[in-house]
Order: structure tokens, then C-alpha cells, then sequence
């Protein structure tokens, strides 16, 4: 039988969103085996633009002529880009801001507050072999600018802003256990998908805030409620997280929407995330959640929540582990 080919529309949400949907496809009969590959090659690319002026030469000839799987959502309208409100750094330093007036922090307060939560996930990518930059820092380090940490959108400084000029890349096999079984894999390496959602959320000018995201809510309340480990699994009982961690403000803001305290002593990335781990692009999720497959396996009954963010809180999808 010959293969489908699909493509995805930007978006950080992609990998998990692909998991989400074949895997209902994989249980209804309507696919065997699933496929998913993704790379970023954004630090090659850039420099061979550098050093050549011109754009590499990577076009390949393909199989077939794959068709996007779905039709993308309007990341922000004419209107909204005439304001500014297309590039991501500028989008999530606001929302930032709408968070520390809602919290009713001081500018210094909240200020270290990003640092001392970025800094715990510099302690993961530090450990990390596949980490773009393996170096731990402090809060203050990440919190001050410099010469070498300069602001992007205030209040972010380089250290806080996801990092795209990295080479990285991850793949996902996905089918059923039958099928596992008759291929010999022995139900030890076996890792499900035991809860999953995706949401949308509205236009930017028509949310009702920028310190919080009901398509988020809706999509915390939904990977629980869906899931299909116990009805009374819950947020208490997730060992390992990778929220999607573009910028501080999503990061506080799944942490928010899924109840932890800003004291839970769980790490909320398993990879170092996308400053530190690297992988802006689209593809990241692919690597969080190959790590997430690595962390449960590891750990025998546990279970991990992986958490995705397209656009500017725009498209979102989860999947719970185990």
C-alpha cells in the first residue's frame, strides 16, 4: 500500500496535534503505521547565507506531492499587523506585561521572577546530550541585560526568548500494539497516549485578556477528562512535564492554567526547552516528546504531560504519557 504524505502549516502545536489525531486513527482502523519526521536546520542554513549570500540549495525532488493535512488559523488579521502584532517576541513580552499588572508585581520583582524560572530549566538543558546550549545560569544572569544578554521585547532578554539557529531533528513511529506485537516488540518498550486535546483560541483583538488563554483552559481541562489511565487522574499525578516554553509567559501561563504552585518542586520541561534545548522553528514538540517517551519508559508507571503552543497563544494541543 502506498503511503500518504502530509504536511503541517507553522505552528508549535504540530507534533503533538499529529500524535493526537492518528492515534484516533490508529485505534478506529483507519491507519497501521504513523510516520512522523521533522528537522531544523536554521544554524546551517544561516551560515551558509553568511558566508555565501545566497540561499542553500536544498530542494529536493519528492515522491508524491503532499497537501497540508489542514488549513491553518488566521495567526492575527491586516488590522493586528499594521499594529505590530505579527512577530512573537513582541507578542509575548505584552502578555508578559498584562501578567506582572495582573499579578500586581513591581517591574524588579517580576523581573527576577522570569530569571529564577528560566534558570531551573538551564539546569536540565545543562545534563542534556542533546541540548543546543548545555550551560546553567542563574537567575540573575538571565534576568540582567548585557552586551551578551540584551533586551528583544522588553522584558525579555536573549536568555528568555526561544532560540531557532539550531540543527536539530526527532521522528515518531506510531501504531497499534497488535501490530507492535507482530513486529516482536516486546510490551516493555510500549508508551501510550492516554489523554490528549487541541484548541483554538480567538483573534488577538477579541480575547479578553492577555494574562490567560481560555483555549489553554479548555485544552487543561480536556487532556484530563479525556484521558484513559483512571477517571480521577489529575495534574497531581503527572511526574514529568515539558511545558511548551517559547517565552516565560507561556511557560507561567500553563503552569497557572494546570493549578502548580510557583513553588512545585516538578521540573516543567524535560529537555531544557526551546531557549536552552533550542528548536523555535516548528518542530520542537517532536523532540519534547520523544524525551518524554525516553522519561516514562525509564520510569515504569508514571506518567508525563507534554504541553504545545502555536502562534501567539493561538493553536494548542497536549498529550498525557505513560
Amino acid at each position: 500500500t502506498r503511503a500518504t504524505q502530509w504536511l503541517m502549516p507553522n505552528g508549535g502545536n504540530g507534533p503533538q496535534y499529529l500524535v493526537n489525531r492518528f492515534s484516533e486513527a490508529i485505534a478506529n482502523g483507519e491507519s497501521r503505521f504513523v510516520l512522523f519526521a521533522g528537522a531544523e536546520a536554521m544554524a546551517t542554513a544561516r551560515k551558509i547565507v553568511k558566508t555565501t549570500g545566497e540561499q542553500p540549495p536544498w530542494q529536493e525532488a519528492a515522491s508524491g506531492d503532499p497537501s497540508f493535512l489542514v488549513e491553518d488559523v488566521e495567526l492575527s488579521t491586516p488590522h493586528e499587523q499594521q499594529h505590530g502584532l505579527w512577530l512573537a517576541p513582541g507578542f509575548y513580552a505584552m502578555s508578559e506585561n498584562a501578567r506582572r499588572h495582573q499579578l500586581g508585581h513591581s517591574v524588579e520583582e517580576h523581573q527576577l521572577g522570569l530569571g529564577e524560572l528560566f534558570a531551573r530549566f538551564t539546569e536540565v538543558a545543562a545534563k542534556s546530550p542533546h541540548a543546543w546550549y548545555p550551560v546553567q545560569r542563574s537567575a540573575e544572569e538571565i534576568a540582567t541585560a548585557t552586551n551578551s544578554n540584551r533586551y528583544v521585547a522588553w522584558p525579555y532578554t536573549k536568555y528568555m526568548n526561544a532560540m531557532n539557529q539550531i540543527n536539530q531533528s526527532a521522528a515518531l513511529l506510531l501504531t497499534s500494539v497488535d501490530q507492535a506485537r507482530k513486529l516482536g516488540i516486546t510490551d516493555d518498550k510500549f508508551i501510550y497516549l492516554h489523554g490528549c486535546s487541541d484548541t483554538k483560541e480567538k483573534s488577538i483583538l477579541g480575547r479578553q485578556n492577555y494574562y490567560s488563554s481560555e483555549a489553554m483552559r479548555v485544552m487543561a481541562e480536556q487532556v484530563f477528562a479525556n484521558n484513559s489511565a483512571s477517571e480521577d487522574l489529575g495534574i497531581d499525578d503527572i511526574e514529568h512535564i515539558d511545558f511548551y516554553s517559547c517565552f516565560p509567559s507561556a511557560v507561567a501561563m500553563a503552569r497557572d492554567t494546570f493549578g502548580l504552585s510557583v513553588d512545585d518542586p516538578r521540573q516543567l520541561t524535560i529537555t531544557g526547552g526551546l531557549p536552552f534545548h533550542g528548536g523555535a522553528g516548528n518542530n520542537y514538540v517532536m523532540n519534547s516528546i520523544a524525551a518524554m517517551v525516553e522519561k516514562v519508559r525509564a520510569d515504569k508507571g508514571s506518567y508525563g504531560l507534554v504541553t504545545a503552543n502555536g502562534g501567539y497563544f493561538s493553536k494548542h494541543a497536549a498529550g498525557i504519557y505513560s
